[in-house]
């Protein structure tokens, strides 16, 4: 039987192997490969609305994939942070460049409050600290995603993670959501 991993000693080693083993080029390169395999997913493909995360530093940059939705005439929706109802809303924006500002925990937001209807969201593109090979998500330990989720039951949500962000089998509490897909850089997970 798989060592099942506890969620602190799995963020310990997270943070340890970003800010230790890995270089900012090679993040860049694996990120774009990503987005790449994103790309061919047919999730991303068939949706027209999509909420997005706005990547910080030891997250998937997927920046060309917000590009290439806008070009491509899809619901752009970023989420706003709630931090007194510790979960997010879902806005749209119009333009990448001009609709995001510096906000919660110096995360960009949206600049304007035109809220979506969760339920309404084809596909969300959701980070981790790590993902298990049963689509498993463990994010930062506030439940924000999973208190989301909740609001979008229908919604097809794949996580991005890099390759050394996959773990066999991790500890899994009762609120936790899993997502449908993993994407990452050499593998495509997918929730049996």
């Amino acid at each position: 039987m798989e060592e099942v991993i506890s969620k602190s000693q799995l963020r310990h080693t997270m943070r340890s192997l970003f800010y230790n083993e890995y270089g900012t080029e090679e993040l860049t390169k694996k990120s774009a490969r990503i987005c790449l395999n994103i790309l061919k997913q047919k999730s991303y493909a068939s949706a027209s609305t999509v909420l997005f995360y706005m990547p910080l530093a030891d997250e998937v940059d997927i920046t060309p994939i917000i590009l290439h939705s806008a070009k491509n005439n899809k619901t752009i929706l970023i989420p706003k942070t709630i931090p007194h109802e510790k979960t997010i809303r879902p806005c749209v924006i119009y333009n990448f460049d001009r609709d995001v500002k510096k906000g919660y925990a110096g995360i960009l937001e949206p600049i304007h409050d035109i809220v979506f209807n969760p339920s309404q969201i084809d596909l969300i593109i959701v980070p981790g600290r790590a993902f298990d090979h049963t689509c498993c998500r463990l994010g930062r330990g506030e439940g924000y995603y999973d208190r989301f989720f909740l609001t979008a039951p229908f919604s097809y949500k794949m996580g991005v993670a890099f390759d050394f962000q996959i773990v066999p089998r991790m500890e899994q509490s009762a609120h936790d959501v899993s997502v449908d897909c993993v994407v990452t850089d050499t593998i495509i997970l997918m929730r049996q």
